[in-house]
């Protein structure tokens, strides 16, 4: 799929035709972008995390007629890896954990200039 303007919006499914958009989308979407009649876009459903690609077929104020709404999967997310100077006290056990919970892939840590503790001929 092709890099499209993505919206996220709330309770999607309940009505997949129209999408109420809120001041800053609607600046974003329909001034920045200038998204017009036909032109298409992503929609997240922002409580079942799905993802959609519509075309819009109207425009009324800041409401989004849609259709052709089709779902398509989510796009898998760049693995992340963190690189970490060697810190002082015992925090890399707490770095790492947090790392993980925020879906890091890999942590590193390094020895730096700044690194306290560290023997030059280590």
């Amino acid at each position: 799929m092709s890099h499209l303007p993505k919206v996220i919006v709330a309770n999607f499914a309940s009505d997949p035709t129209k999408v109420v958009l809120d001041a800053s989308q609607q600046r974003h979407l329909l001034s920045s972008l200038r998204l017009a009649k036909g032109d298409k876009l992503e929609v997240v459903d922002a409580e079942s995390l799905k993802h959609f690609v519509c075309e819009i077929s109207s425009i009324q104020d800041n409401v989004l007629s849609l259709e052709n709404c089709t779902e398509v999967p989510a796009p898998n997310p760049s693995p992340i890896t963190l690189l970490v100077g060697i810190p002082s006290g015992e925090v890399s056990e707490t770095i790492v954990q947090k790392a993980v919970e925020l879906g890091t892939s890999a942590v590193y840590f390094f020895a730096s200039e700044r690194t306290k503790g560290m023997r030059e001929d280590a």
